[in-house]
């Protein structure tokens, strides 16, 4: 795709006067960035997109893939091909390859590194050697549909493509993640690019290929864009949210994905949105701990009394939170909406709907990652303390989560704690050593 077919409109939220490339960059490999991408080359006027790849391990595998995208439904298998990619080296380095080189073959060793990480050619004129190119290139609009946890990674990884025309997609299940990026990658608010701000139910299931999905159950897109001056509340922003004048680019972004049939994608006002995120949130802060805490998958929560009235517990405490918050209290009808028995009639239905499905939070563990629980139950502690509460519930599982994965990560490097870390100090150094294992690259399916 090296050339739009689209007809994008002049950017500028200060009157630039360059046309849009209408391109769209979408960060990572988890199956729901494959399922954007999918959809989007699905349009009968397919915008040029771009696929940012974590690492040349995943490159490899797209190349194996025949470059393409592979969607199942209803026993019909539909492939795309025709996108670009990225591939990133270190923290915030991207390469492209040139569409000349795409199809050669890939063999040589002393050209690129198979451990994830790569280097420059050695022997350019070696035969069978990819040329990779350094792409510096703007991006006007980025989706990053990664984990809460990984989120300000993806950020800081095209930190230096974006300007403060771009608009950023977040697409995760936790909150708090606008005010980590805000805080670690753009502190000057005149810097910062636009945000939207979604939540994705959609149930997709990755196949035995590494770029192959099925469609498992039909879900929805919701699209909003919260209130970029952090003093307005959702409920000031939601009146003139429909008057206000959008950067190109988000306006741009916003058709294109409401207008993608197969997404189910629909905008909405800030409050709107923060309700949705917080019925997500509470779903999540009990289904993913409690099967990352027990090992199981998340049909084990299913059926059983005991795990049935922990859950009720965390939704009692939850939603007793969550309908108390400033932003949202006064929305009509918030005690039915989060009424606790509402909720868990949800997470049931998320549960048997995901039976045989590893929760994210458990093969983060599992592997020696860093789990996204400050989002999710953390978020949920932090802004119950903030109203003089006392979430005890929250904070235990956040405390075990935590201490579980600190076990885990000390059983993969064969130590033993002898003294609990303190603000950093006091650290076994193979402990430090490791830490890289645990910000894990963003690109690893779900």
């Amino acid at each position: 795709m090296s050339s739009p077919t689209t007809k994008p409109e002049k950017s500028g939220n200060g009157g630039s006067k360059h046309r849009l490339s209408g391109r769209i960059h979408i960060v990572g490999s988890d199956n729901s960035a494959l399922f954007l991408a999918h959809s989007l080359a699905s349009r009968r006027s397919v915008p040029p997109i771009t696929l940012l790849l974590n690492d040349f391990t995943t490159y490899q595998k797209w190349m194996a893939g025949k470059q393409s995208i592979s969607l199942q439904a209803n026993g019909l298998e539909d492939i795309k091909t025709g996108f670009d990619v990225n591939i990133r080296r270190g923290k915030d380095t991207w390469y492209s390859v040139p569409p000349e080189t795409e199809q050669v073959e890939y063999g040589n060793d002393d050209t690129l590194e198979s451990d994830g990480d790569f280097s420059g050619a050695a022997q350019p004129e070696a035969p069978g050697t990819v040329q990779f190119q350094q792409d510096d290139s703007k991006i006007e609009c980025a989706i990053i549909p990664v984990r809460s946890n990984w989120t300000v990674l993806a950020v800081e990884s095209i930190k230096h493509r974006l300007t403060p025309d771009s608009t950023i997609l977040v697409l995760s299940d936790g909150l708090g993640t606008m005010e980590e990026i805000n805080r670690h990658c753009y502190p000057d608010p005149e810097t910062r690019p636009h945000f939207m701000q979604g939540v994705f139910t959609h149930y997709i299931r990755r196949r035995k290929g590494a770029f192959q999905f099925y469609h498992a159950q039909l879900g929805t897109l919701v699209l909003g864009v919260p209130p970029q001056d952090g003093r307005l509340s959702p409920a000031e922003a939601d009146k003139i949210y429909w008057t206000q004048s959008w950067p190109e680019t988000t306006r741009y972004l916003m058709r294109m994905l409401t207008t993608t049939a197969p997404l189910v994608a629909t905008a909405v006002a800030p409050t709107d949105l923060l309700l949705t995120q917080l019925e997500q949130i509470a779903i999540q802060s009990v289904l993913q701990p409690l099967t990352a805490l027990m090992g199981f998958t998340n049909g084990g929560t299913l059926y059983n009394y005991h795990f049935t009235r922990v859950m009720r517990l965390l939704l009692l405490e939850t939603c007793s939170i969550i309908a108390a918050l400033p932003e949202v209290r006064a929305v009509p009808g918030m005690e039915v909406r989060f009424g606790p028995e509402r909720i868990r009639r949800m997470l049931t239905q998320v549960a048997e709907r995901t039976a045989g499905q590893e929760s994210n939070m458990l093969r983060d563990i599992n592997a020696g990652r860093v789990t996204e629980i400050q989002f999710l139950n953390g978020y949920i502690v932090r802004r119950g303390e903030e109203l003089g509460l006392k979430p005890v519930m929250n904070y235990l599982i956040q405390a075990l989560i935590q201490g579980k994965t600190y076990e885990a990560r000390q059983k993969e490097i064969s130590a033993i704690p002898i003294e609990a870390p303190v603000d950093g100090r006091n650290r076994d150094s193979r402990s430090a050593q490791s830490d890289h294992r645990m910000l894990s690259p963003f690109g690893h399916s779900n």
